[in-house]
């Protein structure tokens, strides 16, 4: 009993009984990444449900304040209420809450270790999962839904949820690392929440860049036909061929998704859970972000380019003294091919 009331917690069923079949498409990258941007182009999608940074929904448990992009807090949003209540039945909250610990990067090693042992607090946080995407599933009557979390350690995780019946996709979202400093640099994590973050120094941050995308490429890209990997770049100035590539990849038409995208007509917004606060927009209109281009100083951009510059070329970038023509082309797009 989790509430102080009577009412048992019904025991998980095992993975073999029958679970509503639905597809997980699943956001790894750093942070900064245009995650939510990607996330909610799906969301425009009658089959796709955008749930944003999902990994935070459990955070309410503990009485945490988090706005869902409708504007209500998420313990007051209808939509996440049901969702909750469903996942309240089965088992408390806050065990969601509590394995949110296995998803982070300092705990990969012990989380994989212990994915391979059944009955393991990482293996029952698998199943535990698994319940709260076949709710959101459910509930929005949609048979994809998108998590951009991007923890590696949250994929490693839900990979193993597949025996509940999901059919995991994982999109490996690249953005240039100096777009990712220069956003860190700019709002640290935690900026306007009343919360008093450590600014990272630029050779911390570049470093955790190739930290971040060695480990989303290295550990899921071994799965043939489930990890795809674009770029933020080509997701806003080649929206059209990026998305038709993204749609082939997760098994969705996305033409009207990109024929919005290519009209500039806005897009609505559903029930998304952290992320960017684009999110918060009533409606959103595909536009790139490229400030780092006019003000992340030279220096900065001198010491990613000397920690990250090697895994930037592999991913396409140059350098603006080696080529600033194709520098501001693969960062600056119209929105339409």
């Amino acid at each position: 009993m989790h509430d102080g009331s009577e009412e048992a917690v019904a025991p998980i069923p095992s993975p073999e009984q029958t679970f509503h079949p639905f597809r997980l498409v699943y956001i790894l990258g750093t942070g900064r990444c245009g995650s939510t941007l990607l996330d909610i182009l799906l969301g425009a999608h009658p089959d796709f449900c955008s749930t944003g940074e999902l990994t935070q929904l459990p955070m309410i448990a503990h009485g945490a304040a988090q706005p869902c992009s409708c504007g209500a807090d998420l313990s007051a949003c209808e939509f996440w209420s049901q969702v909750v209540a469903d996942v309240e039945r089965q088992f408390p909250l806050k065990e969601l809450d509590a394995g949110r610990q296995y998803e982070y990067t300092r705990s990969l090693l012990r989380t994989a270790v212990l994915l391979g042992v059944p009955g393991s607090a990482v293996d029952r946080y698998s199943d535990r999962l698994a319940v709260l995407l076949g709710s959101i599933s459910r509930r929005s009557g949609r048979p994809i839904v998108v998590d951009s979390s991007k923890h590696a350690g949250r994929g490693l995780i839900l990979w193993r949820a597949r025996r509940r019946g999901m059919d995991v996709r994982f999109i490996h979202l690249v953005r240039d690392g100096r777009g990712f400093v220069w956003s860190k640099r700019r709002v640290v994590d935690g900026q306007g929440l009343g919360l008093a973050p450590r600014k990272r120094s630029v050779a911390d941050l570049s470093t955790w860049w190739v930290i971040s995308n060695l480990l989303s490429a290295i550990l899921f890209r071994g799965h043939p036909g489930r990890y795809l990997r674009i770029r933020y770049e080509d997701l806003v100035a080649s929206p059209a061929e990026t998305l038709e590539k993204v749609g082939a990849f997760v098994g969705a038409d996305l033409s009207e998704v990109i024929r919005a995208v290519r009209e500039q007509r806005p897009v609505a917004v559903g029930h998304v859970v952290g992320g960017n606060r684009l999110r918060f927009n009533r409606a959103l209109v595909l536009k790139p972000d490229t400030d780092w281009l006019q003000h992340l100083p030279q220096a900065d951009e001198r010491t990613f380019w000397g920690f990250a510059g090697w895994l930037a070329r592999r991913y396409g970038y140059r350098t603006r003294a080696e080529d600033p023509t194709a520098v501001v082309e693969r960062s600056v797009g119209s929105g339409t091919t």
